[in-house]
């Protein structure tokens, strides 16, 4: 069976906050930008985490305060996420570069429920 076409997908992000930026601005910029995406029909909820940092389990992990979790409906979705949001349309390309211009220092993966 191909799993990578019919389980849920995640797009994990881990990043800092830019200097001026406190957590609870970033997470309605966040919010608005995933609630877009939901109404649209790519994902089915999000996770924004900080990052608690401990000796044992921050080996060899980028030096990253923020981690957020995108979940889209399938695999398909968050293909299609993509480009939507590649296409820089409006409003998401507001939407986005209002998120981005509050992020720095940033790692990407997109991951398949097994």
């Amino acid at each position: 069976m191909d799993h990578q076409h019919t389980e849920l997908s995640s797009m994990f992000g881990a990043f800092n906050l830019r200097e001026g930026t406190d957590l609870p601005s970033f997470k309605l910029v966040f919010d608005d930008f995933c609630e877009h995406l939901r109404l649209k029909g790519y994902l089915h909820s999000w996770r924004l985490w900080e990052r608690a940092y401990h000796e044992g389990y921050d080996a060899r992990f980028p030096n990253v305060g923020i981690i957020i979790e995108i979940c889209f409906l399938d695999y398909q979705a968050s293909l299609n996420a993509w480009d939507y949001i590649e296409a820089g349309t409006e409003p998401m390309k507001t939407i986005h570069r209002k998120m981005n211009s509050k992020v720095t220092d940033t790692h990407f993966v997109l991951c398949n429920e097994i």
